[in-house]
């Protein structure tokens, strides 16, 4: 029955799964009936309240009806000028216009003509103007102005944001790989955290946004972040809020109709919304709702598509009464402990979610300042290796001027003049001057390194790029005799060393020994010094040749 209703909604209406939902009174009746009927596990057929006949669906509206709703206004109060049309939205329309009176550009949201007779649905476009003019925060669109136009259509007007939708920069992103995106999971991230902290204030406020999606997201083109579209927002109690550092805020006072809240709705985006809100168990939303919304949010940034898809409502309702979404993948590197977060945000019970905005966004701040160091750490890495790879070079070309000046010194006699051997001794001057700057590059990139590691000291790319480092001066100091370079080498090899050099500091070596004629015996001798001699001490019989 209940797969049936969803098939006949679907066909009539035509309800793609990416849209907003907001359900006609009666027909939400029949929805709520079929919930309450799978939920009980019974398969009646739903009836609308007083009727003895299975409910039929309302017919799809006209497509005259749907040219008027979609008609400019007729006529403009003389404060406004009509500058064009922005956008289409569930309960009205969105048009660019000149506030005469302050010359500014203002978008102007006006409900749909038909609308307008809807009680439930103008006390919702009355709520959302109100709600969100009372939400003063950088995050949020202001509204200026609260009206009605000359053909009785209410309308208010508010910034518009020029920018693009949050979702075109996460497309963006996860796009091929073969043109650098602009945007990077961290400041994707940084933006999130930005909306986080929008919701924060408005949770402060005892407001629950309840349609929270990346299309909802503008991001400016000077870097603003802000959250629009209020228009299915409800309030959660009328007492105070605590504020930032105990500040108390005052509530947002919104009238609402008696039929906005009725239990069964399903406002939202299913794609986004948790499962009791998918339910219409409106009474159970809370800041929750919001935090599994934007769960959903980090979801898409980091996996590069919604939680929940499907080609209709429907179909992306079943996933969502199904279960949790498929567990998180990505072909971007991704921290386990933003997975962690987002896992935490869309619990599915919403009492093991994060209580509200706020404390998701210390959450996700606390991983962006660690990410912050991790970035600056890797910069000083970059650079330690871009100083190791010019003193190799500058220690390749002392090498070469020096055989040469060896080759130049082996042809002249050591009785010649001084001028016989000036060409060559240039050449040793040469050498040294490379040396010295190679020295110099070696201590830029122990600098660097030590740099990286005060921001991350346990950055595992900096402990192995030093490892390296000092396993090579070890090698150097043993090869030139420089005992006491030898044992600081080896010192601070061992303690940066991951592993990789663990062979090398044992010591250990393999020895393949062949005799003519074979069987010889072999015995092994390790030297020690007495008394400034060295002194073979037996340590074991290995066998007979041939060893291997």
């Amino acid at each position: 029955m209940w797969n049936e209703l969803i098939a006949e909604m679907e066909t009539q209406y035509s309800l793609p799964a990416s849209s907003s939902v907001l359900l006609s009174e009666r027909l939400r009746e029949v929805i709520h009936q079929a919930f309450l009927s799978m939920l009980s596990g019974t398969a009646s057929t739903p009836r609308l309240p007083g009727q003895g006949a299975p409910a039929a669906l309302p017919p799809p509206p006209s497509s005259s009806a749907a040219e008027a709703s979609l008609a400019p206004p007729v006529e403009f109060p003389a404060r406004y000028e009509d500058l064009g049309l922005i956008g289409m939205g569930g309960m009205g329309e969105v048009r660019r216009v000149l506030d005469r009176v302050l010359q500014r550009q203002l978008a102007m949201k006006i409900i749909h003509g038909p609308s307008r007779l809807s009680p439930d649905t103008l006390a919702r476009f009355m709520a959302e103007a109100r709600i969100t003019a009372q939400l003063e925060h950088p995050g949020i669109v202001p509204v200026h102005d609260l009206g009605t136009l000359p053909d009785g259509r209410a309308y208010f007007t508010m910034k518009e944001v020029q920018g693009r939708s949050f979702s075109e920069s996460i497309r963006e992103m996860h796009r091929s790989a073969t043109q650098p995106p602009r945007w990077s999971l961290r400041r994707l991230v940084d933006i999130f955290l930005r909306i986080c902290e929008s919701m924060a204030y408005a949770h402060a406020r005892g407001v629950i946004h309840r349609d929270l999606k990346p299309s909802n997201i503008m991001v400016g083109e000077f870097g603003e972040v802000v959250v629009v579209d209020w228009g299915v927002a409800g309030l959660k109690g009328h007492s105070l809020h605590a504020g930032p550092a105990g500040r108390l805020l005052p509530p947002v006072h919104a009238p609402l109709h008696e039929h906005v809240t009725l239990a069964g709705m399903i406002l939202g985006t299913l794609s986004y919304m948790p499962v009791e809100q998918a339910r219409g168990e409106v009474e159970r939303l809370g800041f929750t709702a919001d935090v599994y919304a934007l769960g959903a949010i980090l979801y898409e940034i980091i996996s590069g598509h919604p939680p929940y898809t499907g080609s209709s409502w429907g179909e992306v309702l079943r996933q969502l009464l199904a279960g949790p979404p498929a567990p998180l993948s990505s072909p971007l590197p991704v921290p386990e402990a933003l997975q962690e977060i987002c896992a935490r945000a869309m619990a599915r019970n919403a009492e093991d979610r994060y209580p509200d905005a706020g404390v998701l966004a210390s959450e996700v701040g606390a991983w962006l300042d660690g990410a912050r160091r991790r970035e600056q750490a890797l910069a000083m890495v970059a650079l330690a290796e871009q100083r190791w790879r010019e003193s190799a070079a500058l220690r390749a070309e002392a090498h070469a001027f020096e055989s040469r000046a060896r080759a130049l010194l082996k042809q002249v006699p050591y009785h010649a003049p001084a001028e016989a051997k000036k060409p060559a001794w240039a050449l040793q001057d040469r050498a040294a001057q490379l040396q010295q700057e190679a020295s110099i590059q070696d201590a830029e990139f122990l600098r660097y390194v030590w740099a990286s590691m005060t921001h991350v000291p346990e950055l595992a790319e900096a402990r192995a790029l030093a490892a390296d480092y000092f396993q090579r001066q070890h090698a150097i100091a043993e090869e030139e005799g420089d005992a006491e370079l030898a044992v600081r080498s080896e010192e601070l090899l061992r303690s940066n060393d991951d592993g990789r050099h663990a062979a090398y500091l044992q010591g250990h070596g393999a020895l393949w020994l062949w005799t003519e004629p074979s069987g010889a015996e072999v015995e092994l001798f390790r030297y020690r010094e007495r008394d400034r001699l060295l002194v073979p001490e037996p340590v074991r019989l290995l066998g007979r040749t041939p060893l291997d």
